[in-house]
């Protein structure tokens, strides 16, 4: 099975990622998943007026970044979010705007607000006009409200949103009256986003527009957490546990670092190793020559510079000027991006799976419910024809009716019925309507044969 989860060698890379997962496990969430939530909030706190990262291919490229923790539930998803909240809080960031993402719209207007025109009405009141206010929004959104909105009208406004705002595309609604008119440009966005395996497949089914391509995948599960420690002494006895390891110098560290990149001009480049590798791809995407590339890894490479350009940021390797993303960065990078995708084919595959399963059992509940009308159609049909057995053979008097030649039985019924009339004997003669010796059948009340018939009865 291709791993799930980041390895002991990614957490063990860099200090600050090494408290990161300590602080996550000492309050027994995922690690993982807690540094998705850091992430999605570091590329939400940025300014892009003043952080230029240039890929190779683009010298404004967004770290704008789609977050997707996922986990069954009652695994801890909420305080993963609430750690991050913890360890990068907002406070410190008074120019972001914090919300939820529940419409393409409601993403747009993070950014908005109201603005002075210089004029004044007659009465002296200043005259205001909506404008972008602002440039930098963390956002959320539980499961429940994200898929509610992916079903309803505005879904497509949504999905064609977090489309946008992955490559930093401008936002907005042109054609709308001037109460709800929106053009956003030149903005940082973080979304982080909670689901469960199940509740994720209607985004996974929007492949065909380019959206789930667009989302790192982290897992709120880790099988790897050791197990709690546990005092074997006498309830009461004990001295109480030592409280929960104090996160605040951890805290400290990352708003330093996410800090040292906002506010002076700074800019993030990378080896030309990886811009050469960034412009092969784009090369050979040009001229179609990734015939066996999956269709979801379609933003891999810039999903992956995005990443590479956050943990820089993260990890405190970002100063005012020129930066370059190192070379263990670009490894991390990697490997988040590698954990991301396995999780995520994993997820597809088990509900391609379970489509299956269901398609199957729906068309075995099919057969089933065909079978069962098919075999009360016989039973209904052999019936009848008993009741026939029976009326002909009360027609044929004590004498009873041969069960062969030209005046017998069979000639009572025509070719399609007479497959039928061995069961149709067995069901009259149960059924206490006649008796026979194998010769003949005799009608009327059930009761001694007539004298001389057979005694091979058969009830």
């Amino acid at each position: 099975m291709r791993p799930r989860n980041l390895s002991d060698r990614f957490w063990a890379a860099h200090e600050v990622l090494a408290e990161i997962r300590r602080t996550a496990r000492a309050r027994m969430v995922c690690p993982d998943s807690v540094l998705g939530v850091l992430l999605a909030r570091t590329a939400g706190f940025l300014d892009p007026r003043h952080l230029y990262v240039d890929t190779g291919v683009d010298d404004r490229t967004s770290l704008n970044l789609i977050v997707a923790n996922v986990g069954q539930p009652g695994i801890s998803k909420s305080q993963s979010s609430a750690l991050g909240r913890r360890l990068l809080p907002s406070r410190e960031f008074p120019h972001v705007r914090l919300g939820n993402a529940g419409s393409g719209e409601g993403i747009a207007e993070a950014y908005m607000g109201e603005v002075e025109t210089g004029k004044t009405t007659k009465a002296g009141k200043p005259i205001t006009e909506r404008s972008q206010v602002r440039h930098s929004a963390f956002l959320e959104a539980d499961e429940g409200e994200l898929i509610a909105k992916l079903g309803e009208r505005s879904g497509s406004t949504l999905g064609a949103t977090l489309r946008s705002t992955f490559t930093g595309a401008p936002l907005g609604q042109m054609n709308a009256t001037k109460e709800r008119q929106r053009d956003v440009r030149n903005y940082a966005l973080g979304l982080a986003l909670s689901f469960q395996p199940e509740t994720l497949r209607p985004l996974l089914a929007e492949a065909a527009q380019g959206t789930p391509q667009r989302l790192l995948y982290l897992s709120a599960a880790d099988p790897s957490m050791p197990p709690p420690a546990r005092q074997e002494v006498a309830f009461g006895t004990a001295e109480p546990p030592a409280p929960t390891p104090s996160c605040q110098g951890l805290t400290e560290r990352l708003v330093a670092n996410v800090q040292a990149a906002i506010g002076v001009p700074a800019s993030i480049t990378f080896f030309p190793d990886v811009v050469y590798e960034v412009r092969t791809q784009r090369h050979l995407a040009h001229t179609e020559a990734l015939p066996d590339q999956n269709p979801l890894d379609g933003h891999r490479t810039l999903l992956r510079l995005k990443v590479a350009a956050l943990l820089t940021i993260l990890l405190g390797d970002v100063k005012p000027g020129p930066n370059v993303v190192s070379e263990r960065t670009w490894e991390l990078s990697g490997e988040l991006l590698d954990v991301s995708c396995n999780l995520r084919d994993a997820l597809v595959e088990q509900a391609r799976a379970d489509e299956r399963g269901r398609v199957e059992a729906g068309v075995q509940r099919h057969i089933d419910r065909e079978v069962r009308t098919d075999h009360a159609k016989h039973v209904a049909k052999v019936e009848r024809l008993a009741k026939r057995v029976r009326k002909h053979a009360a027609q044929a008097g004590a004498g009873g009716l041969p069960l062969s030649g030209r005046d017998g039985l069979p000639r009572r019924f025509d070719n399609r019925e007479r497959g039928l009339l061995g069961e149709a004997l067995d069901h009259a003669v149960n059924a206490g309507w006649i008796k026979t010796d194998q010769v003949r059948v005799y009608g009327g009340e059930v009761g001694e044969l007539p004298p001389g018939a057979s005694r091979a009865m058969r009830e």
